[in-house]
């Protein structure tokens, strides 16, 4: 198809599935040959542009361009900030951020991925996160805080029982120490 009407309106569309097919294969760097020449082209359909970024940064973190992945997850958190792409690009990024001990901006990003998120569950795992940087940070008030937000929009998710340990902590840390039993199971 893409052979035979490079010009074509579904030369998107099949270039993208020929990148997920690649990947699946588990050749990143043909998944993101094919995409790089479209990442940057206006004439992408909007629909398609942020599955085309996120599969794009996929292909090259997945492929070792840990830099190149996340200047695209950059790209798609600004050009697409109402995708429900953005939120999960923003939290590889505040990964990334504060793997390398920029903690600051990692809570930033953390942040806005659970403004962002479309679902309860990248919402939940954004505020986790900024705990848990927070948290590494020494902000201990700022931590028990994200923990405590964790708590009350998201008291079924998985991640409060992950949470416990550190929110207590940085509860207790805080001089909250009422609000660190409450972390404790019974």
């Amino acid at each position: 198809l893409v052979a035979e009407f490079p010009k074509g309106r579904f030369l998107t569309q099949a270039q993208l599935q020929r990148a997920l097919l690649a990947a699946e294969g588990k050749r990143f760097q043909e998944a993101a040959a094919l995409l790089t020449p479209l990442a940057d082209d206006a004439a992408v359909p909007a629909d398609l542009a942020p599955a085309l970024l996120q599969t794009l940064a996929d292909a090259l973190e997945r492929g070792g361009d840990a830099a190149g992945a996340l200047a695209r997850y950059g790209q798609l958190r600004t050009r697409f900030p109402q995708s429900e792409y953005a939120a999960p690009a923003a939290i590889k990024q505040a990964y990334a951020e504060a793997q390398t001990g920029r903690r600051t901006r990692a809570a930033e990003l953390y942040r806005e991925a659970a403004t962002l998120a479309k679902t309860p569950r990248v919402a939940a795992e954004a505020r986790f996160q900024l705990g848990q940087t927070l948290a590494a940070d020494g902000q201990s008030k700022a931590a028990a805080q994200a923990f405590a937000d964790l708590r009350q929009h998201h008291p079924g998710d998985p991640r409060l029982r992950d949470a416990a340990r550190a929110a207590a902590w940085a509860c207790h840390d805080a001089g909250d120490y009422e609000g660190a039993l409450a972390w404790i199971p019974a």
